[in-house]
């Protein structure tokens, strides 16, 4: 039968009625996982449904990180920042909104931005500060232009970091001498796509600047989970 309907059915209505199940995935997903405990396997799975529905496979994280970011998100005490926009945005807005934090975006592609506003507005979650800001020139890299999110909060308690994206001068070298004067003793920095050698160059530089303890966490796709173990400054 499905070989019959991929025959029958013109391709640009299987790919909207493909958009239209995706959805319909991802929204049951969102509302499992906004009640349900983040530390049981049911979640996992939630977030699996919740990847699969967003789409965007070549880009997406990996589940394990994205259950990592849920629950690091779910113990933070204090304001969130995330460099990167996606279903991340999403799964952080959860968090935020079931711990009354608040999380803060920052995202290049006005394009992307607009698809997680879209999402964000759907699912009514509403803890989040969602900018478009372009990469500036900051001599040896490049990185977010901050001055257009406004004033930031005095400290982040945790960073979620999954941009700029691969091939952005410097990398993602720029969190720390940019952000780094919002860090505090405990922060935690969840950097994605820790196998690549740009990353692990940034993660090398920051050790040199801060005060970090440095794990890396999953053999498929690793990411770094970092805590900044002194007062920066």
């Amino acid at each position: 039968m499905r070989s019959i309907a991929r025959a029958t059915v013109p391709h640009p209505v299987r790919r909207i009625v493909g958009n239209l199940h995706r959805w319909h995935v991802l929204g049951r997903a969102i509302r499992k996982l906004r009640r349900g405990d983040w530390s049981s396997p049911d979640s996992e799975a939630a977030v699996q449904q919740a990847l699969y529905g967003w789409g965007n496979e070549r880009w997406a994280a990996s589940i394990t990180y994205a259950c990592a970011v849920l629950r690091e998100a779910g113990r933070a005490s204090g304001p969130i920042l995330e460099c990167g926009s996606g279903l991340t945005t999403v799964l952080l807005a959860l968090a935020a909104e079931r711990t009354g934090q608040q999380l803060w975006t920052v995202e290049h592609s006005p394009e992307w931005a607009d698809r997680v506003s879209r999402a964000l507005r759907r699912f009514q979650l509403r803890s989040v500060h969602l900018t478009v800001t372009a990469l500036l020139d900051c001599g040896d890299y490049d990185w977010y232009d901050l001055r257009v999110a406004g004033e930031l909060p005095e400290s982040f308690a945790v960073v979620v970091c999954d941009g700029p994206p691969w091939g952005t001068r410097g990398g993602r070298f720029g969190l720390v001498p940019q952000v780094g004067s919002h860090f505090r003793f405990g922060t935690v920095i969840l950097l994605d796509d820790a196998d690549r050698e740009g990353e692990r160059a940034a993660i090398d530089r920051w050790s040199r600047m801060i005060a970090l303890k440095i794990e890396t966490v999953s053999p498929v796709r690793p990411f770094a989970r970092l805590v900044v173990t002194s007062s920066p400054g």
